[in-house]
């Protein structure tokens, strides 16, 4: 499993302890935070230099008080010392010689444009803040997962989901009245769950030589064992490999029920399909990034 990159944030507490808690809270997506918390008065602690060096990056945010803070400078030049790239996080304050010497992001008259920023220097890739992503149109919150931008502890969630709640559905609503002909099958709640059922489906309607019930089940389980044996191992800093797994999943689904129900005539369900099924997945992908949202900001 890969590591997530780590970064330790010098900032100063007069103003800007509200700042630091708000950039700290949308960084922790994506990567580990480290921000002292005590009051920044005496001498400089030394457990805070074990802490620069246990980080990847050391973030700098510029603020009146952070600029003509002891603390501050001695952290920086720790950093140095210690050889850590340095960037800066500009908010209530500016600092031409060192903004022409370290990258620096700009949160003064946008924070979402200056996050992408940081995370793009950081990690590689532009992600976006919490604050963004549930409130954005249905095909741009799509098109977020495919290229990564959403974390993938909440795109294995929405993959898995789209198997229990829609696929599932699909599948049984269509099997109709086969429990009666002891064709039996029980409700997963997992991605593993219904990779199970499925097969067992498989194997009951292939020893009763039902052909087509048999074709109905056949090409849905290729697309749930990719969910189960790569979507579902990713690591939780793999964004991108686990938003285009995803993303392909959730198309071949809409692909392979819609082909169903074309075959089957049945119009109505059809026109359910092409209508809500991008809008439901859009949907709880906002209620599972606001479920994580709050769970999460607690911990800053």
């Amino acid at each position: 499993m890969s590591k997530r990159p780590g970064v330790f944030i010098s900032y100063a507490q007069p103003d800007g302890v509200d700042f630091v808690r708000r950039l700290a809270f949308a960084l922790g997506m994506y990567m580990d935070v480290y921000w002292d918390r005590r009051l920044q008065t005496g001498d400089f602690p030394a457990d805070l230099r074990q802490h620069i060096n246990s980080c990847d990056h050391f973030l700098w945010l510029l603020t009146p008080y952070a600029l003509a803070s002891d603390w501050n400078r001695r952290a920086f030049e720790a950093a140095k010392a210690q050889g850590k790239p340095i960037l800066l996080a500009k908010a209530y304050a500016s600092d031409a010689a060192l903004e022409s010497a370290y990258p620096t992001a700009d949160f003064t008259t946008d924070f979402e444009a200056g996050f992408r920023t940081l995370a793009s220097a950081i990690t590689g890739q532009p992600y976006a803040s919490w604050e963004s992503l549930s409130s954005a149109p249905i095909n741009v919150l799509l098109n977020y997962l495919k290229a990564g931008i959403i974390p993938a502890v909440i795109t294995r969630q929405i993959g898995e989901w789209v198997l229990v709640d829609k696929l599932w559905d699909a599948l049984t609503s269509e099997l109709g009245g086969k429990k009666s002909a002891k064709i039996v099958f029980s409700k997963p709640r997992t991605a593993g769950g219904v990779l199970t059922q499925a097969k067992l489906l498989l194997e009951q309607f292939e020893k009763a030589k039902d052909t087509r019930h048999s074709n109905l089940v056949k090409p849905f389980i290729p697309v749930i064992e990719t969910c189960v044996n790569d979507l579902m191992t990713t690591a939780d800093d793999q964004h991108l490999r686990a938003g285009q797994i995803a993303h392909d999943i959730i198309a071949q689904l809409k692909g392979l029920i819609e082909a169903k129900q074309t075959a089957d005539r049945d119009f109505e369900k059809l026109h359910l399909t092409k209508t809500f099924y991008d809008f439901d997945i859009a949907e709880q992908l906002r209620v599972l990034i606001n479920d994580h949202a709050r769970r999460s900001r607690p911990l800053y």
